[in-house]
C-alpha cells in the first residue's frame, strides 16, 4: 500500500514535469486514472507479445478493501499535486488534421473532431514486488542489469494521447528501487513494451491507403515468387512453384 503510493506519486510527477517541459500549454490536459490497471501477475510472465492491460481485467492480486484504499490514496495524491482524476478521453472521430477530400477530389469532407491540443490519459498498474521477469524480455541485450540489492518494485504504465490529427497508445514497464541513502523509491529502468498510433486519412483517400496496406501485406509472397521465377530460368522444375505462388499472392491481394 505504501509502495503503491510512492510509485504512483513518482509516476505522476514525472509525467507532469515532462509534459510541462515539452508542451507548457498542455499541462492542464493531463488526466490520471486512480484505478490500478490489470493484475500484476501479468508481470511475472514473459510473453512473446506483451498484451495491453485494461480496466476490464477481472482478477486482482489484492483484496477489494485494499484496492478501494489504494484508489482513495491515489486520489489524494492527485488532488495534492493538482492533476485531474478520471477515465479516458473519448474522441472516436479524431483523425487527420489536414483538409480531407472526397473521391472526386472536389468535395471537402468534414473536419476531423480532434482536440486542438494534446490531451493525455495515464493509468498505472498494480505494483509487483521485485524485478519482474518481463523486464528481462524488454531489456536490450546490450543494456546491463540494474543493481539487484535492496527493495525493488515493477509497474506497468500506460499512456494514451489524442491531439490534432492522431491518437497514440504506449505501454511501459518501469522498475523502481529503494535508495539506501534517501530511503525513497527511485527510477531504476524503464522500457517501452508496446506502441500504436492511429491516423485518419490525410492526403490520400481511404481506398488508396487500404490498397497500399494490402500490397505491403503480400510483398513477401511476391519476393518468394521472384526467387522461384529466377530459378525456373535454369531449372524448369521450379516453374509450377512460381505459377502457384503468384496465384496465391494475387488471391491474397484481391481477397
Amino acid at each position: 500500500m505504501h509502495a503503491d503510493g510512492e510509485i504512483f506519486e513518482a509516476v505522476v510527477r514525472s509525467q507532469v514535469s515532462d509534459s510541462a517541459r515539452l508542451e507548457p500549454r498542455a499541462a492542464s490536459a493531463f488526466r490520471f486514472d486512480s484505478r490500478p490497471v490489470g493484475d500484476n501477475t501479468d508481470l511475472a510472465v514473459t510473453p512473446e507479445h506483451p498484451r495491453p492491460l485494461d480496466l476490464s481485467d477481472a482478477e486482482d492480486t489484492v483484496s477489494a478493501d485494499a484496492l478501494r484504499s489504494m484508489v482513495e490514496q491515489r486520489k489524494e495524491i492527485l488532488r495534492a499535486i493538482g492533476v485531474e482524476e478520471g477515465g479516458p478521453f473519448n474522441y472516436p472521430e479524431c483523425g487527420g488534421a489536414r483538409t480531407r477530400r472526397g473521391h472526386d477530389s472536389t468535395s471537402t469532407l468534414a473536419a476531423p473532431k480532434c482536440p486542438k491540443f494534446v490531451r493525455r490519459y495515464v493509468t498505472v498498474g498494480l505494483p509487483y514486488r521485485g524485478a519482474a521477469p518481463l523486464l528481462d524480455k524488454a531489456r536490450p541485450a546490450e543494456s546491463p542489469r540494474p543493481d539487484a540489492r535492496g527493495e525493488q518494485w515493477t509497474v506497468l504504465v500506460t499512456e494514451r494521447s489524442v491531439g490534432p490529427g492522431r491518437q497514440q497508445w504506449r505501454q511501459y514497464v518501469t522498475l523502481f528501487r529503494r535508495d539506501s541513502e534517501s530511503g525513497r523509491l527511485t527510477l531504476a529502468e524503464r522500457f517501452l513494451l508496446s506502441w500504436a498510433a492511429e491516423l485518419a486519412q490525410m492526403d490520400i483517400p481511404q481506398a488508396l491507403a487500404l490498397a497500399f496496406l494490402a500490397l505491403i501485406a503480400v510483398l513477401p509472397e511476391y519476393a518468394v515468387d521472384i526467387y522461384f521465377a529466377w530459378r525456373a530460368g535454369t531449372d524448369p522444375s521450379y516453374t509450377p512453384y512460381a505459377t502457384a505462388n503468384m496465384t496465391g499472392a494475387n488471391r491474397l491481394l484481391i481477397g
